[in-house]
């Protein structure tokens, strides 16, 4: 029967029948009709039946509001077995509803056995359902199939789309056989999968598939987009086997369980199969099979392709290839043309795979048409040669049959002849015919290795491979050009290569191997030829810079100097002779003459980060970068250490710069920076911009005599910042800073400044320290002519034979000649500071600042005048609860209308510290309240104050006096009975 077109409207609509039922089968029918239905139940050809359907077909449009939609049977609804057997529909099926196909809406749910052979669908399937976005069960041949039997030959090839919803899929959305024993052979789809909203099991082929023993001979080529989970480019959620089967096109999905072929296997076997679509997803994602728990075998995947470095999202089984890279997008040879056969040698091309010029395909699918795969007319192999330990490459040329391009040729090793490097490697030949191997062999000796065309042994050759000792080097550089260098040597620490030129220094960067090898000069070398062309290319490329990789072996200058060498890598971090330099290398005994460094973060002259060791290294130039700039070192790590070395350097970033090292966790000894410093920013030192230590270490014999700029916080002579952590105090000893220290931070706050250091926390013994330069910053508290803050890791450390010379101008509080602020020490001796001090600001002392602690204070004197408009003013200590013993301050102490001034301490808060044998010899001048000779105001508690001198600023008279057993005290217990002649009388005392 056949119907003409006929618009139609309703339910249970169908092109030649809207409902049948009975036993009798529909068989040879056909309908060209566009059906239009309003409700459920709506088919090309049929709207509803519960009969088996054979050998008929549908050629038009199925368009309506309700469930159960198909472009040849809307609803199939047996309620004994069924078989359809022979259909067709070719016409665009679109609803709003749920239960949509290619061919049949739904089916099955009252049947015995739905047996389907033979059927295909052509148009498009669309559902705008968004009332349910649960399962809207949609597929290009069938939305639902319940109590399906065996099904096979059957195909789709139109788009699918779906506003939301799950289980879709691009032949069946839902397939759930009656009994384990029912398969599914010999299907595919062709056409894209896509659910605009969130859905999960969704499948280039099928969306769910339940109960079944087997899925064999099945393919998926369509895309498959949503952003759901349990999503595959064949199949979704799978519970059977599946055998000899492939997808090809791209999954995308948010969620989880996302695979090249299964999203979810639920533990089953999968074998003789292969993914090579690009697979994206959330998490659980894998080039193969998403969520996998069943075995996996004689399968494949494309790396580059799927873009996934696994088979499954729980990692690669053993028994699975993978072939390609990851991030190169060109289709992984291995897996095509004749390749395939020697490569993917699991799946069986006798009976099932066939073939062809790309990737194999399934016999029964093939249409006879395809490009068949090209044969290799000829091939020959060149002989090679190499050191031992040095990379060899040999080149294998292939001559492709019938004028064929000659790229794309897979070549395998038929025998490696000992060349252990060989075993079971594979080349690829290029656009000009040729493959490369490349191999590493420890031992001398003349090998014959055979090579082959994959997937046609007859056409091999062999070569003669010849590996000889020292080594011969060629380098690529990033330009393209080459570099080759010859050494002398084996490269163990015995027996060091020999580098006696700047292209020796460059090949260094050759590969992994060669990066982690001893290497000695036995000359001076001159790099100027690296200031505008080497071997035609501009500049040096940082040895370890080309991968990333760091240089792990030994490089001994022998006491030799490499000059005039320029790194031009601006924005480019890791930057100088050696990008990254590894825990177990050194670099030693060498000058660096006239060297210009240019990068971004992390780098300096020598290395721009150290895990190293550096030992007796000098080095002058100029170096400029972001952060982590050094003038020797960028940056250092607790595994690194730097001794008896040294930077005559030029050294300018943002923040964190040192004039040697730019920040370090490793230790630091016997060393010095000559050179000026710069930061935009915050963390500059003379030496040390950022020390940053874990362990207990010792800093000592460290000298740094540049002048020091920043435009922030932390700013010191030697160092920025300094810190290590509670219970690993770093100690610093014999320790110098000679050059002017300037910051013009302007933020308010602490600035940190100061001539040796700007701040050091949780430190430990300071032990001979100096600075003689002047400290000047624009704002901020915390600054001093020694150290802007010192804070002790416990009260147990000291201060020992500590002196600044400098003037030291801010604007800011807590402001010493020496100390800016000092925490948590337990003594500080011998110490002394002789130059002016200037601010604004409060806790104000020739000496130090603000001391918090109960520190015992011996033998220090300063000497400078103390000038400020703030409160807590002394010539020696602005604010302290110290215990003072042979202290000393001369010079004159200035307080504007500021409270609390002292010509020795501004405010002394006490406990039961003894202070003994104090002078205070310089003039006080101030037109604020609690001003004293010696001490502006004291607060405290059974106190002595023994032999202690004032000279007061009226008729220079001097006083000596016994003070004993007091509760509170002020200024007029320092001032004799006759001139107490109360605060007025005192401003001009």
């Amino acid at each position: 029967m056949r119907a003409a077109p006929s618009p139609l409207n309703g339910s249970q609509v169908g092109g030649l029948v809207g409902n049948h039922t009975g036993e009798q089968a529909i068989t040879n029918s056909a309908a060209t009709a566009d059906v239009q239905g309003g409700g459920d139940s709506v088919g090309g050809l049929l709207g509803e039946t519960d009969t088996s359907v054979r050998d008929s077909s549908a050629n038009g449009t199925v368009n309506t509001t309700g469930d159960g939609v198909g472009g040849l049977i809307g609803t199939h609804d047996p309620s004994q077995s069924a078989t359809i057997v022979n259909v067709s529909a070719s016409g665009e099926v679109s609803t709003t509803g749920q239960y949509v196909g290619g061919l049949i809406g739904d089916s099955g749910a009252n049947a015995d056995t739905i047996t389907i052979s033979d059927a295909r669908a052509t148009g498009e399937v669309t559902t705008t359902n968004t009332e349910s976005p649960g399962t809207v069960h949609v597929g290009g041949l069938a939305g639902r199939i319940q109590n399906a039997g065996d099904v096979t030959n059957v195909s789709a090839t139109g788009n699918i789309t779906a506003q939301a919803g799950s289980r879709v899929g691009g032949l069946f959305g839902d397939l759930q056989h009656i009994s384990g024993t029912d398969t599914l052979r010999n299907a595919s789809a062709s056409g894209d999968v896509t659910v605009n909203g969130s859905g999960d099991d969704i499948g280039g082929l099928i969306g769910h598939h339940a109960n079944g023993s087997l899925v064999i001979e099945a393919s998926a080529t369509g895309d498959v987009n949503t952003t759901g989970n349990n999503v595959g480019g064949l199949i979704g959620t799978g519970s059977t086997t599946v055998q000899d089967a492939f997808a090809a096109g791209n999954v995308t999905a948010d969620g989880t369980a996302i695979g090249g072929l299964i999203g979810d296997d639920n533990g089953n076997d999968v074998t003789r199969v292969y993914a090579r679509g690009q697979v994206t997803g959330g998490s659980a994602v894998g080039g193969l099979i998403g969520d996998g728990t069943g075995n996996l075998s004689e399968s494949y995947w494309d790396r580059g392709a799927t873009n996934q470095t696994n088979a499954t999202g729980s990692g690669t089984p053993v028994t699975v290839d993978g072939y390609g890279s990851v991030g190169d997008t060109a289709a992984a040879a291995e897996m095509q043309d004749r390749a395939a056969t020697a490569l993917m040698e699991g799946l069986n091309y006798t009976t099932t795979w066939k073939t062809t010029s790309t990737y194999p395909i399934l016999q029964t699918q093939a249409s006879g048409t395809e490009q068949p795969p090209r044969t290799a007319d000829t091939i020959d192999a060149t002989s090679a040669s190499g050191a031992r330990a040095e990379q060899i490459t040999v080149s294998i040329t292939v001559a492709a049959a019938n004028n064929d391009p000659s790229d794309g040729f897979v070549i395998t090793v038929q025998d490696s002849d000992g060349l252990t490097d060989l075993d079971n490697a594979t080349a690829v030949t290029d656009d000009t015919g040729t493959a490369t191997f490349t191999l590493t062999q420890s031992s001398a000796g003349t090998f014959e290795p055979t090579f082959a065309v994959a997937g046609d042994a007859a056409v091999s050759t062999s070569t003669t491979t010849t590996v000889e000792e020292g080594a011969v080097r060629t380098y690529t550089r990033e330009d393209g050009t080459e570099l080759t260098a010859t050494y002398i040597g084996s490269g163990t620490e015995d027996d060091p290569y020999l580098a006696n030129s700047v292209t020796d220094l460059q090949v260094i960067n050759k590969n992994t191997s060669t990066r982690g090898e001893n290497y000695q000069l036995t000359t001076d070398i001159d790099a100027s030829a690296t200031e505008s062309s080497l071997n035609g290319s501009s500049d040096f490329e940082p040895i370890a810079n080309a991968t990333g990789e760091a240089f792990n072996g030994s490089l001994d200058g022998n006491g030799n100097t490499i000059s005039n060498l320029t790194v031009n890598r601006s924005g480019e971090n890791a930057t100088g002779l050696i990008s990254k330099f590894g825990a177990s290398g050194t670099v030693q005994n060498m000058t660096l003459q006239n060297v210009s460094v240019t990068g971004g973060d992390t780098t300096g002259l020598l290395v721009g980060e150290s895990a190293g060791a550096v030992q007796n290294v000098t080095a002058s130039g100029t170096v400029t970068g972001d952060t982590e700039v050094g003038g020797l070192v960028g940056t250092a790590s607790s595994t690194s250490n730097i001794t008896e070395s040294s930077a005559t350097v030029t050294t300018s970033g943002t923040s964190q710069i040192g004039g040697l090292v730019g920040k370090t966790s490793g230790s630091v000894n016997d060393s010095r920076a000559d050179g000026s410093v710069t930061a935009t920013r915050s963390l500059a030192g003379g030496l040390i911009g950022d020390l940053d230590l874990t362990g207990s270490e010792e800093l000592t014999n460290i000298t740094a005599t540049g002048n020091v700029s920043a435009g922030g916080q932390y700013v010191g002579g030697l160092v920025g910042l300094g810190t290590s952590t509670a219970n690993n105090p770093v100690t610093i000893s014999e320790a110098q800073a000679s050059g002017d220290v300037t910051t013009t931070h302007d933020g308010g706050g602490e600035a940190y400044v100061g001539g040796l250091a700007g701040k050091l926390s949780n430190v430990g013994n300071i032990t001979d320290v100096s600075a003689g330069g002047d400290v000047s910053s624009e704002t901020g508290n915390d600054v001093g002519g020694l150290v802007g803050e010192v804070a002790h890791e416990s009260p147990s450390f000291a201060v020992t034979n500590a002196s600044a010379t400098g003037d030291v101008d801010t604007t800011g509080q807590r402001v010493g000649g020496l100390i800016g602020a000092h925490r948590n020490g337990k003594t500080i001796t011998n110490a002394t500071a002789t130059g002016n001090v200037s601010t604004n600001g409060n806790n104000v002392g020739g000496l130090i600042g603000y001391q918090q602690d109960e520190t015992a204070v011996t033998d220090v004197s300063a000497s400078g005048t103390v000038s400020t408009d703030g409160s807590n003013v002394g010539g020696l200590i602005g604010q302290t609860r110290a215990s003072l013993t042979n202290a000393t301050a001369s010079g004159e102490v200035q307080s504007g209308s500021g409270d609390k001034t002292g010509g020795l301490i501004g405010y002394l808060k006490l406990t039961e510290q003894q202070t003994t044998n104090v002078t205070a010899t310089g003039d006080v001048d101030t037109t604020g309240q609690r001003v004293g000779g010696l001490i502006g105001h004291v607060e405290g508690y059974r106190e002595q104050l023994t032999d202690y001198d004032l000279h007061s600023t009226r008729d220079r008279r001097r006083y000596k006096y016994k003070w004993y057993q007091y509760w509170w005290a002020d200024w007029r217990r320092i001032i004799p009975r006759q001139h107490r002649c109360g605060q007025e009388c005192l401003r001009d005392w």
